[in-house]
Order: C-alpha cells, then sequence, then structure tokens
C-alpha cells in the first residue's frame, strides 16, 4: 500500500514553511494543495511543541536524515510520522499518518511490509532530497526503531 499525508519544507531564514497536501488530505480538509504559511499561521497546523523542533532540526548539518513525530491539523488532529533532511538551514519532510503504520508487536504484522511512500510525495519536494535514504528511514521505523 503507497501512502503520504503531506510534505513540508521549512526554512529558518524566512521562518516559512511550505506544506504539500496529499489528495486524500484535500479532499478531508478542504485545503489547496499547496499552502504557505509563516508566524502564528504555522501554530494552527502544528502543535506548538511541534513548532518549536523546527528551527532545532534546521540547524543540523546540511544532508541529514532523520525521522520523528509531529501533531498536524488536518481538519482534526493526527499524530504523523515525518522522515525529513536536511539541508543548511531548512529541512523538508515527509509525512504519514500515524494510524496507517503498524508496529511488529501489534497484530497482522504482514501489512507493515507492504506499506511504501506514494512516489507522488517525492515530485513536492528539493531536487537535493536523497529519496532511498527517506525511504530506508522509513523501512527502519517500520521495522522499529525508536523515533526521536
Amino acid at each position: 500500500m503507497k501512502t503520504w499525508m503531506m510534505t513540508i519544507e521549512y526554512n529558518s531564514k524566512t521562518s516559512d514553511v511550505i506544506l504539500h497536501y496529499a489528495k486524500a488530505i484535500q479532499e478531508l480538509s478542504g485545503y489547496p494543495p499547496v499552502e504557505v504559511m509563516n508566524g502564528d499561521a504555522i501554530k494552527t497546523r502544528f502543535h506548538t511543541y511541534d513548532f518549536r523542533k523546527f528551527d532545532y532540526f534546521a540547524a543540523y548539518d546540511k544532508g541529514i536524515v532523520f525521522h520523528t513525530l509531529f501533531r498536524v491539523k488536518v481538519p482534526r488532529v493526527m499524530r504523523a510520522l515525518a522522515m525529513c533532511q536536511t539541508f543548511g538551514g531548512a529541512f523538508s519532510c515527509v509525512l504519514v499518518e500515524e494510524e496507517r503504520i503498524q508496529r511488529p508487536h501489534q497484530r497482522h504484522q504482514g501489512r507493515i511490509h507492504s506499506l511504501q511512500i506514494d512516489p507522488d510525495a517525492f515530485s513536492h519536494m528539493p531536487k537535493a532530497i536523497d529519496r532511498r535514504r527517506l525511504e530506508t528511514q522509513f523501512k527502519d521505523v517500520l521495522q522499529g526503531e525508536r523515533i526521536l
């Protein structure tokens, strides 16, 4: 099964967040395909504690791949697993709704290996993103690696 919820791009120099929504989220929420937010508008979409992570992650060295959880309001609050890569003062992430991910210790373990990020998600991300590293990170998380 191929899935994604949205992609985010954050630039710490401008404090802008660019959100690209999957078609399913657009239909659910009525949001446009692309949304640019800054300042307090970002806090309407992301939980306050998650918003604080933005500058922290953007400060990482260029090319670092990591994963974390974000609580995103689209339109209800959803927990989303984010696979991200830094770009010197910025980062980009693919978000997948946590409910779609099943941990190895839960029922229906066979489904975990068939879950993939939809290639359409990567079409909205910067060209410099290392798609293979993000997909490897996603597979590691599915196999039970700890989330930051």
